[in-house]
């Protein structure tokens, strides 16, 4: 009977104008989850009519905040209608406090989604550092750092003692930092590696470890891909202490033989030595502005030497070798067309 008792009192509390503002909390709720699209459409629209962005800037926009806007006019519906209806005093400030998480929510969100199309519009000019790359790291830094700032702003907000967590966590953070000396060492490294630029992804490298092409560059490692196709992940702090050489950032290719020719008498060897000269000369793929040097530099055994030095114009390792290829056959038949020969290499030369 008592139970029965105060079940009627609540309702004799409740008059008729709170049932209808808790109709009109429920409609305006209805409202805003079915013209929530529209509303943000809206937004969208006159922001590009204000600011005169471009059809592409609309939609990466667009993208960004169509689905933070779209849950901030659900969440702003539900506050009104809190505000419109009479609500107990627990649930009134439990509603603020939902209320301020879900904004907080959507402003970081937010961040966190336009910090992609930012760092594109932020990339690097200077030629000291790799624009691709400290966009990427710089990316997945400021990512992590929107994540715990956000937390932390929710925390505060539900009456967390921040100050003393983030106390802890610093306590926490050295024990850590000790436990993993070796990824702070490569996260080190990986600032090394960029600020000075040494290499880029797609670059040929050569280090006393490995060799291939470079395919991801990570906080702590970075991926090469080796000329048997094996993958290879290498640490960059052992990148940042060793000698790495860079065939992508030669400008030129250097070439260097010592060719033993035998043949019948001098002129032959003047007129295989006069041809190789202007052959080289002639040649598109080999450099103008760099030494060349075609000349008789030894005697071998029964044999002249013939030291040929000169650069080419191509970097990369196939074309290069199709180049030297090509000048090896040519030289096969100068040398034959002169009644000449290839010798046996002498033992300076092998031992050079």
């Amino acid at each position: 009977m008592a139970d029965e008792q105060i079940i009627q009192e609540s309702y004799d509390d409740v008059s008729l104008f709170d049932v209808l503002r808790a109709g009109v909390g429920l409609l305006l709720i209805l409202a805003a989850v079915a013209c929530r699209k529209y509303v943000t459409e809206s937004i969208l629209t006159i922001l590009k009519s204000v600011t005169g962005w471009t059809e592409e800037t609309h939609k990466n926009t667009k993208n960004v905040v169509a689905g933070p806007l779209s849950f901030l006019t659900i969440m702003s519906a539900i506050y009104l209608a809190g505000e419109i209806c009479v609500l107990p005093d627990y649930l009134d400030i439990l509603l603020g406090h939902a209320h301020r998480t879900f904004l907080q929510i959507v402003v970081f969100y937010v961040v966190y989604q336009a910090v992609t199309p930012v760092s594109y519009l932020l990339q690097v000019t200077s030629t000291g550092i790799t624009q691709t790359e400290i966009r990427q790291v710089s990316e997945k830094v400021a990512r992590v750092l929107v994540f715990f700032v956000g937390v932390l702003s929710i925390l505060d907000t539900w009456g967390f003692n921040v100050g003393a967590f983030l106390a802890g966590l610093g306590l926490a953070g050295m024990a850590v930092a000790l436990a993993a000396q070796d990824t702070m060492k490569n996260f080190f490294g990986t600032i090394v590696v960029l600020s000075d630029d040494i290499f880029h992804i797609g670059d040929w490298i050569k280090t006393p470890q490995v060799e291939g092409i470079v395919e991801h560059f990570g906080l702590r490692t970075t991926l090469i891909r080796g000329f048997d196709t094996s993958q290879i992940s290498i640490p960059n702090a052992t990148l940042a202490d060793t000698t790495i050489i860079n065939f992508s950032r030669c400008t030129q290719r250097q070439v260097s033989w010592t060719l033993p020719i035998v043949g019948a008498n001098n002129h032959n060897f003047e007129t295989v030595v006069e041809r190789f000269h202007k052959y080289l000369h002639d040649k598109e793929e080999v450099s103008k502005d760099r030494l060349l040097i075609v000349a008789i530099d030894n005697f071998g055994c029964a044999c002249m030497e013939v030291f040929v030095y000169f650069f080419t114009k191509e970097t990369k390792w196939l074309p290069y070798m199709e180049i030297k290829e090509k000048i090896i056959l040519d030289f096969n038949k100068i040398v034959e067309e002169a009644e000449c020969r290839f010798g046996l290499p002498t033992v300076a030369a092998i031992l050079n």
